[in-house]
């Protein structure tokens, strides 16, 4: 990747963020993290350069209204059910990691790629 995409997560749920991030992470992207919309907003305010937006549930609908509004450069990727997402949380906390995170994060990596292929392409 020759330019690092800056990705911003934002998650309440402190186990679904990180592990999305850690792999994220992974795969060469800058990732911010944050828990709601107010974290994501004092970042974005304060500077903070974002090209993909993700998130998850209500909150991902809010961010994404927000971010169409006041950033229109920002790609937004919205991912999960909040109901599944949670489930899998809270089985992580109970039963220590599992094999799967709790995204699909090869689905995750495809539509970053392919969000910055259609920027990249001025469209």
């Amino acid at each position: 990747m020759s330019e690092t995409v800056r990705v911003l997560l934002v998650d309440p749920d402190v186990l679904v963020r990180h592990s999305v991030a850690e792999y994220l992470r992974g795969c060469g992207y800058s990732v911010a993290e944050g828990a709601n919309l107010e974290e994501a907003r004092k970042l974005v305010s304060g500077g903070l350069a974002v090209d993909i937006l993700f998130s998850r549930g209500q909150l991902g609908f809010e961010l994404s209204q927000w971010a169409r509004e006041a950033h229109p450069e920002i790609e937004v990727v919205l991912c999960g059910s909040v109901a599944t997402v949670a489930a899998k949380a809270s089985a992580l906390c109970e039963e220590g990691p599992e094999d799967e995170p709790p995204f699909d994060h090869q689905f995750l990596l495809a539509q970053i790629k392919r969000l910055m292929a259609r920027r990249s392409a001025g469209g």
